[in-house]
């Protein structure tokens, strides 16, 4: 029974998360720009902000962090099919309370 609960808390834990001050906002970015690399994200929150929310996000499993030393070294974040699956019941949401804009910062190299 203990098991039980602890994972109800979890869950709890992590639907408030999403609630964060930028969470839902990196969320429906990823969704709509696609893979994004951590300086181009300008989310109006601080770097220690969106250092927290993206751990957040990539340890409930809603996005994916790549890195690849391939000659330049390249870091990006993707949004997961789980964290598809939340921006599609966000986006209503969305409608009714409005979450603040994300703006895309120069893309001087789109990430393959």
């Amino acid at each position: 029974m203990k098991k039980n609960s602890t994972m109800n808390s979890e869950r709890e834990e992590s639907f408030l998360k999403l609630g964060s001050k930028g969470a839902a906002g990196i969320l429906l970015y990823l969704d709509e720009h696609g893979a994004t690399q951590h300086k181009e994200f300008d989310l109006l929150v601080s770097r220690f902000t969106l250092n927290t929310r993206l751990r957040q996000l990539l340890k409930f499993g809603l996005i994916t962090h790549h890195l690849t030393r391939k000659g330049a070294k390249k870091e990006w974040y993707e949004i997961t099919n789980t964290g598809r699956k939340v921006v599609e019941h966000l986006k209503p949401l969305s409608e009714i309370y409005p979450l603040p804009k994300i703006e895309k910062i120069n893309r001087k190299e789109e990430v393959t």
